[in-house]
């Protein structure tokens, strides 16, 4: 049969990124893994669903090298779990990011030092741990809901917020990274010189959100390994 694209081309392309267009325009892209007198394999990119299409389809064949590229940064950038970042308070964050895992410790680096004359210097921090999932199959963003503890000192007052919040985060191929997070719900508990706790169960909420605040990584940037 006289095929609109011949054996020599498939042949070239073997084992390597191509874009496929059928009849009607429809377009293939991944890697061709197989071809016959009747049929072409190829393992698309997006999915890495393994399809055959009818050779008499096919009306043109084109080097996919923007897909592969794309895919090997999608790879480079799974493959950095551990970040250092500053945070804007400014505060300092160590995290890890492995698969659906998510874990992260953060402590403010401004409250110590402008407190250091004080009997008792400010404090703040969080760590946290939870999950972390892909907004999509091939995207760089991932959705990060974890439970935190968020101890702040001011003055003599200690408070220890704890609770559940939510965040998103970047990982470009190169390490750059950035993210956000917030409280979500929670509860804070405090101690003082004197003894004394909340009088109404709403100023823990409230001082939960307060404590998320001053500990957490609201905006923060730095780098993968």
């Amino acid at each position: 049969m006289n095929y609109v694209v011949p054996d020599v081309s498939f042949g070239t392309m073997l084992e390597r990124a191509v874009s496929i267009e059928q009849v009607g325009g429809r377009t293939h892209s991944g890697k061709l893994v197989h071809f016959d007198a009747e049929t072409v394999t190829l393992i698309e990119d997006d999915t890495r669903e393994v399809v055959t299409l009818a050779r008499s389809t096919v009306t043109h064949l084109r080097a996919g090298e923007t897909a592969t590229n794309a895919s090997s940064e999608r790879d480079l950038a799974d493959r950095r779990h551990f970040g250092v970042q500053f945070g804007v308070s400014p505060s300092l964050m160590f995290d890890y990011d492995l698969a659906l895992l998510y874990v992260f410790a953060d402590i403010n680096i401004v409250f110590p030092l402008t407190t250091l004359g004080n009997t008792r210097p400010w404090f703040a921090g969080s760590v946290g741990a939870g999950m972390s999932f892909k907004v999509t199959t091939t995207s760089r963003w991932k959705l990060d809901i974890f439970a935190s503890l968020n101890p702040v000192r001011i003055d003599s007052d200690m408070y220890i917020g704890f609770g559940v919040g939510v965040g998103m985060h970047y990982t470009f191929p190169s390490g750059f990274t950035f993210g956000f997070k917030v409280p979500a719900l929670g509860y804070a508990l405090r101690e003082n010189t004197f003894g004394d706790s909340f009088n109404k169960a709403s100023d823990g909420v409230g001082y939960f959100y307060l404590t998320g605040a001053m500990g957490l990584p609201l905006l923060s940037f730095g780098y993968r390994f």
